[in-house]
């Protein structure tokens, strides 16, 4: 007989919501933080779009949002792996992905430095703390144009 396993559960059930933030609560979430090289204060990358009941079958800006956050996602459960080598973090695809969204977030904001840091802040509703610190990234930034233009 097959067992109850929570995590595998939690999972399937947030296949459901379109947005899990009910979640938040009893695990962590993360938050994408930049630093510029002439600043000293780190500054937390926003994903949240408005949703709205029209946008129920067509909202590319909200699904977007969850496809950036979902990078994060992704990066910081890369980390999290018993093997992961901070020395190896460049070469991880997550890694890479989570560089070009940078650049496309520096941009959005109008930013010119292309010098920075960024982490990952893991967030409860007890506790934060850093997951990872980058060392000091240079990106070039990007339009939105350039990303949606071009082959596939």
């Amino acid at each position: 007989m097959a067992h109850f396993k929570f995590k595998v559960f939690l999972n399937l059930i947030r296949a459901l919501f379109p947005k899990w933030n009910f979640f938040d609560r009893i695990a962590y979430t993360f938050e994408l933080q930049y630093k510029l090289k002439s600043s000293n204060s780190w500054q937390k990358i926003v994903f949240e779009h408005n949703y709205s009941t029209l946008g129920l079958f067509v909202n590319e800006k909200y699904n977007l949002s969850l496809a950036h956050f979902n990078i994060v996602e992704h990066f910081a459960s890369d980390i999290q792996d018993p093997y992961f080598s901070e020395s190896a973090a460049p070469d991880l695809p997550t890694y890479k992905l989570l560089k070009s969204l940078l650049a496309v977030k520096i941009s959005e904001l109008g930013l010119s430095e292309s010098d920075l840091q960024f982490k990952i802040v893991a967030v409860s509703s007890k506790e934060n703390f850093d997951l990872y610190t980058s060392r000091s990234i240079k990106i070039n930034p990007v339009s939105n144009n350039s990303l949606v233009s071009g082959p596939l």
